[in-house]
Protein backbone atom coordinates (compact mmCIF):
# COMPACT_ATOMS: atom_id res chain seq x y z
CA UNK A 1 0.00 0.00 0.00
CA UNK A 2 1.16 3.84 -0.97
CA UNK A 3 1.94 5.22 2.53
CA UNK A 4 0.69 8.40 1.48
CA UNK A 5 -3.08 7.17 0.43
CA UNK A 6 -4.62 7.99 3.48
CA UNK A 7 -3.34 11.38 3.74
CA UNK A 8 -5.26 14.38 2.61
CA UNK A 9 -4.02 15.75 -1.30
CA UNK A 10 -2.32 18.78 0.43
CA UNK A 11 -0.12 16.76 2.29
CA UNK A 12 1.31 15.09 -0.49
CA UNK A 13 3.56 15.48 -3.29
CA UNK A 14 1.53 16.15 -6.39
CA UNK A 15 1.25 13.68 -9.53
CA UNK A 16 3.85 15.34 -11.37
CA UNK A 17 6.71 15.44 -9.09
CA UNK A 18 5.53 11.60 -8.39
CA UNK A 19 6.46 10.45 -11.80
CA UNK A 20 9.31 13.54 -11.76
CA UNK A 21 10.98 11.39 -9.08
CA UNK A 22 10.48 8.08 -10.40
CA UNK A 23 12.51 8.95 -13.81
CA UNK A 24 14.95 10.35 -11.45
CA UNK A 25 15.60 7.56 -9.53
CA UNK A 26 15.25 4.80 -12.23
CA UNK A 27 16.61 6.02 -15.25
CA UNK A 28 19.66 8.16 -15.34
CA UNK A 29 21.60 5.14 -15.85
CA UNK A 30 23.20 5.29 -19.45
CA UNK A 31 24.50 2.60 -21.29
CA UNK A 32 28.41 3.11 -22.50
CA UNK A 33 27.60 0.50 -25.66
CA UNK A 34 25.12 0.73 -28.39
CA UNK A 35 22.64 -2.02 -28.85
CA UNK A 36 19.84 -1.51 -32.06
CA UNK A 37 17.09 -3.27 -33.79
CA UNK A 38 20.16 -4.68 -36.04
CA UNK A 39 21.81 -6.29 -33.31
CA UNK A 40 22.00 -10.15 -32.88
CA UNK A 41 21.95 -11.11 -28.99
CA UNK A 42 22.30 -13.71 -27.02
CA UNK A 43 21.06 -13.98 -23.50
CA UNK A 44 22.07 -16.26 -20.70
CA UNK A 45 21.63 -16.34 -16.76
CA UNK A 46 18.66 -16.87 -14.68
CA UNK A 47 14.99 -15.66 -14.60
CA UNK A 48 15.94 -12.00 -14.90
CA UNK A 49 17.71 -13.15 -18.26
CA UNK A 50 14.16 -14.89 -19.05
CA UNK A 51 12.22 -11.82 -17.71
CA UNK A 52 14.64 -9.36 -19.46
CA UNK A 53 14.88 -11.86 -22.96
CA UNK A 54 10.97 -11.72 -23.35
CA UNK A 55 10.65 -8.17 -23.54
CA UNK A 56 13.97 -7.18 -25.62
CA UNK A 57 11.65 -9.60 -28.12
CA UNK A 58 8.50 -7.98 -27.39
CA UNK A 59 10.22 -4.80 -27.81
CA UNK A 60 11.56 -5.76 -31.84
CA UNK A 61 15.11 -6.90 -30.65
CA UNK A 62 16.95 -9.32 -32.57
CA UNK A 63 17.28 -12.58 -29.80
CA UNK A 64 18.75 -15.69 -31.20
CA UNK A 65 17.55 -19.29 -30.30
CA UNK A 66 20.18 -21.57 -30.86
CA UNK A 67 18.53 -24.44 -29.61
CA UNK A 68 14.72 -24.20 -30.55
CA UNK A 69 11.93 -26.62 -28.98
CA UNK A 70 11.12 -29.33 -31.64
CA UNK A 71 8.22 -28.61 -34.01
CA UNK A 72 4.83 -28.72 -32.36
CA UNK A 73 6.26 -28.66 -28.90
CA UNK A 74 3.56 -27.37 -26.67
CA UNK A 75 4.93 -23.85 -24.88
CA UNK A 76 4.33 -25.24 -21.51
CA UNK A 77 6.10 -28.72 -21.78
CA UNK A 78 9.45 -26.85 -23.93
CA UNK A 79 9.68 -24.76 -20.54
CA UNK A 80 10.29 -27.45 -18.69
CA UNK A 81 12.20 -29.32 -20.68
CA UNK A 82 15.00 -25.76 -20.84
CA UNK A 83 13.67 -24.68 -24.21
CA UNK A 84 13.33 -20.93 -25.47
CA UNK A 85 14.42 -19.60 -21.46
CA UNK A 86 17.87 -18.85 -23.34
CA UNK A 87 19.88 -19.10 -26.43
CA UNK A 88 20.60 -22.04 -25.91
CA UNK A 89 19.68 -24.70 -23.58
CA UNK A 90 21.81 -23.65 -20.94
CA UNK A 91 19.61 -24.17 -17.61
CA UNK A 92 20.14 -21.43 -15.18
CA UNK A 93 23.82 -20.43 -14.62
CA UNK A 94 24.26 -18.15 -11.74
CA UNK A 95 28.29 -17.45 -12.12
CA UNK A 96 30.53 -16.53 -14.49
CA UNK A 97 32.72 -19.78 -14.11
CA UNK A 98 30.01 -22.17 -15.24
CA UNK A 99 29.26 -20.28 -18.51
CA UNK A 100 33.13 -19.61 -18.89
CA UNK A 101 33.13 -23.61 -18.89
CA UNK A 102 30.27 -24.02 -21.08
CA UNK A 103 32.50 -21.83 -23.66
CA UNK A 104 35.32 -23.83 -23.46
CA UNK A 105 33.37 -27.12 -23.69
CA UNK A 106 31.81 -25.26 -27.23
CA UNK A 107 35.48 -24.31 -28.01
CA UNK A 108 36.40 -28.00 -27.68
CA UNK A 109 33.85 -30.30 -27.53
CA UNK A 110 34.92 -31.47 -24.42
CA UNK A 111 32.35 -34.65 -23.69
CA UNK A 112 32.79 -37.04 -21.07
CA UNK A 113 30.27 -40.19 -19.62
CA UNK A 114 32.49 -39.27 -15.87
CA UNK A 115 29.91 -36.19 -16.16
CA UNK A 116 26.54 -37.93 -16.65
CA UNK A 117 25.30 -38.55 -13.03
CA UNK A 118 22.92 -41.05 -11.54
CA UNK A 119 18.86 -39.58 -10.34
CA UNK A 120 16.51 -42.25 -9.64
CA UNK A 121 17.53 -44.82 -12.17
CA UNK A 122 17.70 -42.26 -14.53
CA UNK A 123 20.91 -39.87 -15.88
CA UNK A 124 21.81 -36.41 -15.61
CA UNK A 125 24.16 -34.08 -17.44
CA UNK A 126 26.29 -32.70 -13.98
CA UNK A 127 26.42 -29.31 -15.93
CA UNK A 128 22.91 -29.15 -16.80
CA UNK A 129 20.89 -30.69 -14.30
CA UNK A 130 17.69 -29.00 -14.39
CA UNK A 131 16.90 -29.59 -18.31
CA UNK A 132 15.00 -32.71 -18.03
CA UNK A 133 12.74 -33.30 -15.73
CA UNK A 134 13.25 -36.91 -14.23
CA UNK A 135 15.95 -37.26 -16.01
CA UNK A 136 17.39 -39.45 -19.11
CA UNK A 137 17.31 -42.97 -20.31
CA UNK A 138 20.90 -43.87 -20.42
CA UNK A 139 24.77 -42.25 -20.44
CA UNK A 140 24.46 -42.15 -24.18
CA UNK A 141 21.82 -39.84 -24.59
CA UNK A 142 22.69 -37.37 -22.13
CA UNK A 143 26.13 -37.69 -24.05
CA UNK A 144 24.29 -37.05 -27.40
CA UNK A 145 22.14 -34.25 -26.20
CA UNK A 146 25.64 -32.54 -24.65
CA UNK A 147 27.38 -32.57 -28.28
CA UNK A 148 24.20 -30.90 -29.76
CA UNK A 149 23.97 -28.25 -26.98
CA UNK A 150 27.77 -27.79 -27.25
CA UNK A 151 27.62 -27.29 -30.89
CA UNK A 152 24.46 -24.57 -30.78
CA UNK A 153 26.29 -22.60 -28.38
CA UNK A 154 29.42 -22.55 -30.50
CA UNK A 155 27.06 -21.13 -33.31
CA UNK A 156 25.30 -18.64 -31.36
CA UNK A 157 28.80 -17.24 -30.11
CA UNK A 158 29.80 -16.84 -33.65
CA UNK A 159 26.86 -14.99 -35.03
CA UNK A 160 26.17 -13.18 -31.92
CA UNK A 161 26.33 -9.48 -31.38
CA UNK A 162 25.85 -9.12 -28.03
CA UNK A 163 26.10 -11.33 -25.05
CA UNK A 164 23.46 -10.13 -22.27
CA UNK A 165 24.36 -12.48 -19.28
CA UNK A 166 22.92 -12.09 -15.51
CA UNK A 167 24.20 -13.19 -12.82
CA UNK A 168 23.57 -14.39 -9.25
CA UNK A 169 25.04 -14.62 -5.84
CA UNK A 170 25.16 -18.90 -5.87
CA UNK A 171 28.08 -20.80 -4.87
CA UNK A 172 29.39 -23.95 -6.82
CA UNK A 173 31.46 -26.74 -6.84
CA UNK A 174 35.55 -27.25 -7.23
CA UNK A 175 37.13 -30.35 -8.71
CA UNK A 176 40.62 -29.22 -7.65
CA UNK A 177 42.42 -31.92 -9.99
CA UNK A 178 40.50 -31.29 -13.27
CA UNK A 179 38.75 -27.46 -12.56
CA UNK A 180 35.61 -28.43 -13.34
CA UNK A 181 32.90 -26.56 -11.96
CA UNK A 182 29.34 -27.83 -10.66
CA UNK A 183 26.18 -26.18 -9.90
CA UNK A 184 25.37 -29.02 -7.04
CA UNK A 185 27.27 -31.60 -5.53
CA UNK A 186 27.40 -35.01 -6.89
CA UNK A 187 25.89 -36.41 -3.24
CA UNK A 188 22.60 -34.32 -4.29
CA UNK A 189 22.45 -36.70 -7.41
CA UNK A 190 24.79 -39.28 -7.31
CA UNK A 191 28.18 -38.76 -9.65
CA UNK A 192 31.13 -40.76 -10.40
CA UNK A 193 32.94 -37.56 -8.61
CA UNK A 194 33.90 -38.15 -4.81
CA UNK A 195 31.99 -35.67 -3.19
CA UNK A 196 34.76 -34.86 -0.15
CA UNK A 197 37.06 -34.09 -2.78
CA UNK A 198 35.07 -31.25 -3.93
CA UNK A 199 36.14 -27.36 -2.69
CA UNK A 200 32.90 -25.09 -2.48
CA UNK A 201 33.65 -22.05 -3.89
CA UNK A 202 30.91 -18.82 -2.55
CA UNK A 203 30.98 -15.45 -4.13
CA UNK A 204 34.55 -14.03 -2.69
CA UNK A 205 34.96 -10.80 -4.52
CA UNK A 206 38.62 -12.14 -5.87
CA UNK A 207 36.73 -15.05 -6.89
CA UNK A 208 34.27 -13.62 -9.18
CA UNK A 209 36.80 -11.47 -10.43
CA UNK A 210 38.74 -14.53 -11.57
CA UNK A 211 35.79 -16.03 -13.26
CA UNK A 212 34.98 -13.01 -15.01
CA UNK A 213 38.50 -12.91 -16.56
CA UNK A 214 38.31 -16.53 -17.50
CA UNK A 215 35.49 -15.57 -18.94
CA UNK A 216 35.99 -13.08 -21.19
CA UNK A 217 38.65 -15.00 -22.58
CA UNK A 218 36.86 -17.68 -23.41
CA UNK A 219 34.24 -15.04 -25.18
CA UNK A 220 37.38 -13.92 -26.96
CA UNK A 221 38.45 -16.83 -28.51
CA UNK A 222 34.89 -17.86 -29.46
CA UNK A 223 34.03 -13.74 -31.09
CA UNK A 224 36.96 -11.13 -30.62
CA UNK A 225 33.96 -8.17 -31.29
CA UNK A 226 31.63 -9.70 -29.27
CA UNK A 227 30.27 -7.13 -26.41
CA UNK A 228 28.88 -8.17 -23.58
CA UNK A 229 26.17 -6.35 -21.28
CA UNK A 230 26.57 -7.92 -17.54
CA UNK A 231 24.74 -7.37 -14.51
CA UNK A 232 23.55 -9.02 -11.18
CA UNK A 233 20.14 -10.45 -10.63
CA UNK A 234 17.72 -7.82 -8.41
CA UNK A 235 16.31 -11.69 -7.16
CA UNK A 236 19.97 -12.28 -5.96
CA UNK A 237 21.88 -9.67 -5.53
CA UNK A 238 20.34 -8.74 -1.75
CA UNK A 239 21.75 -12.11 -0.34
CA UNK A 240 24.26 -9.72 1.81
CA UNK A 241 28.00 -10.37 1.97
CA UNK A 242 27.82 -12.46 -1.44
CA UNK A 243 25.33 -10.44 -2.97
CA UNK A 244 27.64 -7.25 -2.62
CA UNK A 245 31.10 -9.48 -3.76
CA UNK A 246 29.53 -10.03 -6.63
CA UNK A 247 28.24 -6.31 -7.41
CA UNK A 248 31.03 -5.04 -6.81
CA UNK A 249 33.21 -7.36 -8.87
CA UNK A 250 30.92 -7.07 -11.79
CA UNK A 251 30.90 -3.66 -11.73
CA UNK A 252 34.44 -2.86 -11.37
CA UNK A 253 35.33 -5.39 -14.34
CA UNK A 254 32.59 -3.98 -16.85
CA UNK A 255 34.40 -0.23 -16.43
CA UNK A 256 37.98 -1.48 -17.09
CA UNK A 257 37.17 -3.18 -20.46
CA UNK A 258 35.48 -1.00 -22.93
CA UNK A 259 33.49 -3.49 -24.74
CA UNK A 260 31.55 -4.46 -21.48
CA UNK A 261 28.43 -2.70 -20.23
CA UNK A 262 27.13 -3.01 -16.47
CA UNK A 263 23.63 -2.69 -16.12
CA UNK A 264 22.92 -2.00 -12.28
CA UNK A 265 19.60 -3.67 -12.40
CA UNK A 266 20.02 -4.52 -8.61
CA UNK A 267 20.59 -1.14 -7.91
CA UNK A 268 17.97 0.04 -10.04
CA UNK A 269 15.69 -2.50 -8.50
CA UNK A 270 16.40 -1.60 -4.57
CA UNK A 271 15.57 2.28 -5.55
CA UNK A 272 12.25 1.45 -7.25
CA UNK A 273 11.30 -0.66 -3.51
CA UNK A 274 12.53 1.95 -1.92
CA UNK A 275 10.59 4.41 -4.31
CA UNK A 276 7.26 2.79 -3.85
CA UNK A 277 7.71 2.73 -0.46
CA UNK A 278 8.08 6.08 0.25
CA UNK A 279 5.26 6.95 -2.30
CA UNK A 280 7.61 8.24 -4.95
CA UNK A 281 6.48 5.63 -7.70
CA UNK A 282 3.41 4.52 -9.02
CA UNK A 283 1.96 1.82 -7.43
CA UNK A 284 0.87 -0.03 -10.77
CA UNK A 285 4.40 -0.10 -11.52
CA UNK A 286 6.43 -3.36 -10.93
CA UNK A 287 9.63 -3.44 -9.97
CA UNK A 288 10.85 -5.78 -12.77
CA UNK A 289 8.88 -3.09 -15.28
CA UNK A 290 11.02 -0.30 -13.92
CA UNK A 291 14.06 -2.48 -14.50
CA UNK A 292 13.25 -2.71 -17.84
CA UNK A 293 12.03 0.10 -18.54
CA UNK A 294 15.91 1.35 -17.61
CA UNK A 295 17.47 -0.97 -19.88
CA UNK A 296 15.65 0.23 -23.04
CA UNK A 297 16.03 4.01 -21.66
CA UNK A 298 19.50 3.86 -20.95
CA UNK A 299 20.49 2.28 -24.70
CA UNK A 300 18.09 4.30 -26.26
CA UNK A 301 15.68 2.14 -26.98
CA UNK A 302 12.41 3.48 -25.61
CA UNK A 303 10.58 3.83 -29.05
CA UNK A 304 10.50 0.02 -28.70
CA UNK A 305 8.99 -0.38 -25.46
CA UNK A 306 7.11 -3.72 -24.76
CA UNK A 307 3.76 -4.35 -25.92
CA UNK A 308 3.42 -6.65 -22.40
CA UNK A 309 4.49 -7.21 -19.16
CA UNK A 310 7.37 -8.85 -17.83
CA UNK A 311 7.02 -12.53 -17.47
CA UNK A 312 4.29 -13.09 -20.21
CA UNK A 313 5.48 -15.58 -22.96
CA UNK A 314 4.52 -15.03 -27.19
CA UNK A 315 4.37 -18.74 -27.74
CA UNK A 316 7.28 -21.60 -28.37
CA UNK A 317 9.61 -19.70 -29.57
CA UNK A 318 9.58 -16.67 -27.13
CA UNK A 319 12.26 -16.00 -24.49
CA UNK A 320 9.94 -15.53 -20.89
CA UNK A 321 8.09 -16.46 -18.00
CA UNK A 322 10.23 -15.84 -14.28
CA UNK A 323 10.92 -18.55 -11.95
CA UNK A 324 14.14 -19.85 -9.18
CA UNK A 325 17.41 -18.05 -9.89
CA UNK A 326 19.37 -15.72 -10.81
Amino acid sequence: MNPDAHRPSQAVYSPAATFAAQGEIAFEWRGKLALSRQDQIAVAGGSFARQLGASLRAAGLGLLDAEPAPDGAPFAAAQDYGYGQFSARFGRIDSARLFAQVLDDAATGFVSPRYVWHQNGRYVDAFRPWIEPGGMVSVAEVLALRRHHLAAVKRLFRQADCLILTLGAGEYWLEPDTGRAFPLRPDELAGAVDPAQLLRQRPERAVVAADLALLRRQVTQLNPQLRMVLSVSPQRADEGRAGSAVLSAVRDFAAAHPEIDYFPAAEIADHHRLARWQGFAAPETGTSDAVISAFLRGYGLDNLAPQHRIGQAEGPGALGRGGAGG
